[in-house]
């Protein structure tokens, strides 16, 4: 039973890393029997991120040789796979995206980061907070309101589908004839 509760964890751990809230909420509503378990993960996830992004965003010097073999990494990934670029529209879209919510100011911040999207998130709701220079403790509330405003509306969807999925197949199951 422990062992079943370890490696779902690091399962969800490895995927919030690499993937973002839109694909970590499934996969944990997927694992967990219950959505508040997953809403429960994944918050928790999102607030440790908060110091990592304000360290990155407030000592860029201390990064920059990371920043280089991060170029340089990217730059040979490319060379293999020649992924498709992001075009300008979508490099304009996020741009306009992160000034209207600037004008939103302290709501801006929770905007951007219940946003699961593209250009969303935690990431990018540090990034936000910092540029209007908040608090650091209203922002940590702010941003712990995006996150789990997110993370409830992402779960109970995703929820809803699995149950509904669930009854389907329950229907479908009783009255197929065998």
């Amino acid at each position: 039973m422990i062992h079943k509760f370890i490696i779902k964890t690091l399962l969800l751990i490895i995927t919030h890393i690499f993937a973002s809230r839109l694909i970590s909420i499934p996969v944990a509503v997927a694992l967990f029997v219950k959505w508040y378990i997953a809403v429960a993960f994944i918050f928790i996830m999102d607030l440790a991120q908060v110091p990592i992004f304000y360290y990155l965003y407030e000592s860029p010097q201390k990064i920059k040789f990371i920043m280089i073999r991060l170029r340089l990494w990217r730059i040979r990934l490319r060379r293999i796979y020649k992924k498709k670029r992001i075009t300008r529209g979508d490099r304009n879209w996020q741009a306009l995206l992160l000034k209207r919510s600037h004008r939103f100011g302290q709501w801006g911040v929770i905007f951007v980061t219940a946003m699961p999207s593209l250009g969303g998130g935690m990431w990018s709701g540090v990034l936000l907070a910092h540029l209007l220079k908040l608090d650091k403790r209203k922002s940590y509330l702010l941003l712990a309101a995006g996150s789990l405003l997110s993370c409830l509306v992402l779960a109970l969807g995703f929820g809803g589908i699995k149950a509904l999925i669930m009854q389907i197949l329950k229907t479908i199951s009783h009255t197929s004839p065998v």
